[in-house]
């Protein structure tokens, strides 16, 4: 695993300034969930992270050399002409052992679609897919873009257990985005709420209630609270 240390970060497209002087630091092994409304920069930051764009001021560093990162982006982005099996085995090691797929396969509960074609399966099943395939390559580092957007609450709830469960057996760090709420509470140890034009932090907060409380009941307890307590988060959640 890694911590992260933000400094500075900016980010402009033309004349669009989308983050501006940001600073964060996120600890290794955290589970930190970036919450903010549609438009904010959430993503922007996530693909800076990955490097798939590049900063335009400021940057960041990890704690660990050349760490491994995972992926999890809102469409599961899985390769239309390869079956399941291909697509988990474009991110394994050369040497990782051939069963590798199939245990991947058993941890999501799907260990029968591994010869299927993506057209083939439920968005849900494409969802877990995608989430075998980050942890896949056994990251110390996972993004994740709004992964859960669009499932019904039954497929999200199920998909947020067993990612849940992938992460505890294997902890390390990850950066969660998202614009719900009550998903980030359920999830992650910390809140760092952001809003937009451009992008900056108006809160971070620890999330009070042990893993163990975070019912429903305990969860809409607490956004009660955040929303008594932080009058400037009104406008986010």
């Amino acid at each position: 695993m890694t911590d992260i240390h933000i400094q500075s970060l900016g980010k402009h497209y033309g004349p669009k300034e989308v983050i501006r002087e940001l600073n964060l630091h996120i600890r290794a092994g955290e589970f930190v969930a970036v919450v903010g409304p549609s438009g904010c920069g959430k993503s922007t930051l996530l693909q800076l992270l990955s490097g798939l764009d590049q900063p335009s001021q400021g940057g960041f560093s990890f704690g660990k050399a050349d760490p491994r990162i995972g992926v999890v982006f809102q469409n599961p982005r899985l390769l239309p002409w390869r079956t399941v099996r291909e697509n988990l085995e474009l991110v394994l090691d050369a040497d990782s052992p051939p069963q590798s797929v199939d245990d991947w396969m058993s941890r999501i509960g799907l260990p029968d679609i591994m010869e299927q074609y993506p057209e083939r399966l439920s968005v849900g099943m494409m969802r877990r897919v995608a989430l075998a395939r980050a942890f896949a390559v056994e990251p110390d580092l996972l993004l994740m873009d709004e992964p859960l957007v669009s499932l019904d609450a039954p497929t999200a709830r199920k998909i947020r257990a067993l990612l849940l469960s992938l992460w505890a057996s294997r902890p390390h760090t990850v950066v969660y985005v998202t614009h719900d709420l009550r998903e980030a509470i359920e999830l992650a140890d910390r809140l760092v709420f952001v809003a937009a034009s451009p992008m900056r932090v108006v809160a971070d907060l620890k999330v009070p209630l042990p893993r163990s409380e975070r019912s429903p009941e305990g969860i809409e307890s607490l956004v009660s609270e955040l929303k008594s307590g932080y009058p400037d988060l009104k406008s986010l959640i």
